[in-house]
C-alpha cells in the first residue's frame, strides 16, 4: 500500500522520526501561503436565518461543555443541529479582527444551512459578534458561576483538558498565567452580569451539565 501511494502524483511528506509539531511546521512551510498584508473582510449576506441558541459567559464558565451536551441531546432527538465555537474560527486569541471573524461565522452558518441544519448551538465570549451577524431568531443564554468556581476550573483545565483544542490558552498555564486568566474571567463575568440582556441566565457553579441543559431547553421553549 505504501509503495502504491509513493507512486502517486500527490506530494509526499516523510514522517519518519518527526514529532507532531515538526510535521505541522513542515506541512505549513510546504503547502501554506501566508501574506503579511492586513486581512480585510469581504461583504457578507449575514448569518443563515436558523433558530440560534447562543451560550456565552466568562472564561471557564462551562460554555463548551454545556453547548456540547445540548447539541448531543438534540441529535439524540433526531434534530439536525449544528454546533459552532466562535473562538475556534481563527485561533488568534482575543485580538482577532472582528470583521473577519464575523464574516467567517456568517459563512459557516450558511454552510450548515446548505447542509440541512435545522438550528444552531453557538458558544462564545463575544455574544455581540453573533448578534451582529443575525437579523433575528437568536436566544441568548448567559452562563454564570461564582468567582471561586471560575478560579478552580481554570486550575483544573491548566492541568488537564479533555478537548485539547488548538488555541487553548488555559491548558499548560503556569500559576502566574492562571492568576491572570482568573482575574480576566472575574472581570468578564462581572461585565456580563452588569450588561444584562440575556433571554435566559443559568448559574453553573454547583449544577450538573445535564441539569443546566434541562433549564436551557425549558426556558428556551417558554420564550420561543
Amino acid at each position: 500500500m505504501a509503495r502504491q501511494y509513493d507512486r502517486s502524483a500527490a506530494d509526499t511528506v516523510d514522517t519518519t522520526g518527526l514529532g507532531v509539531d515538526e510535521l505541522a511546521r513542515s506541512l505549513i512551510a510546504q503547502h501554506c501561503a501566508a501574506s503579511p498584508s492586513t486581512w480585510t473582510a469581504q461583504p457578507t449576506a449575514g448569518a443563515a436565518p436558523l433558530p440560534t441558541t447562543v451560550l456565552y459567559g466568562a472564561t471557564a464558565v462551562g460554555k463548551s461543555t454545556i453547548g456540547w451536551e445540548l447539541v448531543r441531546r438534540r441529535w439524540a432527538a433526531g434534530r439536525a443541529t449544528a454546533y459552532i465555537d466562535v473562538e475556534q474560527l481563527g485561533f488568534h486569541g482575543p485580538d482577532y479582527d472582528r470583521d473577519v471573524h464575523t464574516t467567517a461565522y456568517a459563512a459557516l452558518t450558511r454552510g450548515y444551512e446548505y447542509a440541512g441544519a435545522e438550528d444552531l448551538i453557538v458558544v462564545t465570549r463575544d455574544p455581540e459578534l453573533v448578534a451582529d451577524a443575525h437579523l433575528d431568531g437568536v436566544t441568548p443564554v448567559l452562563l454564570d458561576a461564582s468567582p471561586d468556581a471560575l478560579g478552580t476550573r481554570i486550575g483544573l483545565r491548566s492541568r488537564d483538558s479533555t478537548g485539547r483544542l488548538p488555541g487553548d490558552e488555559i491548558l499548560g498555564a503556569d500559576p502566574a498565567r492562571q492568576r491572570l486568566l482568573t482575574a480576566r474571567a472575574h472581570r468578564e463575568a462581572e461585565r456580563f452580569r452588569r450588561n444584562g440582556g440575556p433571554t435566559v441566565m443559568v448559574d453553573t457553579t454547583d449544577t450538573d451539565p445535564t441539569d443546566v441543559v434541562d433549564r436551557i431547553e425549558r426556558e428556551g421553549a417558554r420564550h420561543g
